[in-house]
């Protein structure tokens, strides 16, 4: 699974930004499981729309479900810039989501015309 596409959400009053990104396959089980390399996962297999959370070191939550190209992620006012890194390097990113992300001001839609998913 690659990143293709980074769309910032929001900033939060506590300092915290919220990211949605777009990967080049859907979530499977065993890609959820991965997670766990990240951090704490908790993961709810029973749930209709199976739901997955990981807690990543420095305070960064990610959240999605399975069978779905996307999830966000919730980074912390302190530190964010190196979790984000962290995280995204992971993954690895396409040129074109860098892009997308650097382009975006103000919550308006990302040049690669995604559409950002509903915050979980």
């Amino acid at each position: 699974m690659r990143i293709v596409a980074i769309k910032k959400v929001e900033d939060c009053f506590d300092g915290s930004t919220i990211y949605a990104y777009t990967f080049s396959h859907a979530w499977s089980r065993a890609s959820i499981l991965a997670l766990a390399q990240l951090g704490q996962l908790d993961f709810y297999p029973d749930f209709p729309r199976p739901f997955f959370r990981v807690h990543l070191k420095g305070g960064c939550q990610v959240k999605g479900v399975e069978a779905e190209q996307t999830c966000v992620a919730i980074y912390p006012e302190t530190d964010k810039e190196t979790i984000k890194r962290t995280f995204e390097a992971h993954f690895g990113v396409s040129v074109d989501a860098v892009e997308s992300a650097e382009s975006e001001t103000d919550g308006e839609e990302a040049s690669n015309g995604q559409q950002a998913p509903a915050v979980l």
